[in-house]
């Protein structure tokens, strides 16, 4: 069996199953086929952000705001559009800064001058961490002709990087 010798692990531990020094005993060892199933550290993720945005005719929107306070992280992002048979070549993509840098992202590609609609998704398997202050952004390459994109993200923001 695995210890735990982590004190601060132990006291989340007691915290989180609400133990008593004096009167419970502290669960220390991990057998093999046992998995952890107390939130240990609630305050670290405060999860569901969860947000949305489109347009129609126009080349772009914001979805959502990262805080300037605090580290957010997405987790899953999802677009869509529909355009008529007049509609010039198309592209709805989101956008983010990542370390500074305006990243494209999730792309939904259209054909020129042909009445069609699609979308595309993405879960994050490793959450995507976006600068604090910045837009996360639904993009059209074009807004000839009718044409309507919708966006939409999952996150969480990180409770232990509040400034």
């Amino acid at each position: 069996m695995a210890q735990v010798n982590n004190s601060e692990i132990l006291q989340g531990i007691r915290n989180a199953a609400k133990l008593q020094l004096g009167k419970d005993i502290t669960p220390n060892q991990l057998a093999p086929a046992v998995h952890a199933s107390i939130e240990v550290n609630p305050q670290i993720v405060k999860p569901g952000i969860i947000a949305g945005n489109g347009f129609v005719n126009q080349t772009s929107v914001t979805v959502y705001t990262t805080p300037i306070d605090q580290d957010f992280y997405l987790t899953s992002a999802c677009i869509a559009f529909i355009k008529d048979a007049s509609a010039t070549s198309l592209s709805c993509y989101f956008t983010a800064t990542i370390n500074g840098a305006t990243v494209a992202f999730l792309r939904c590609p259209g054909i020129t001058l042909t009445a069609q609609s699609g979308q595309n998704s993405m879960v994050f398997p490793h959450p995507v961490k976006i600068d604090r202050g910045t837009n996360i952004g639904v993009n059209s390459s074009t807004n000839v002709a009718n044409i309507s994109c919708y966006g939409a993200i999952t996150g969480f923001l990180d409770e232990t990087s509040k400034a």
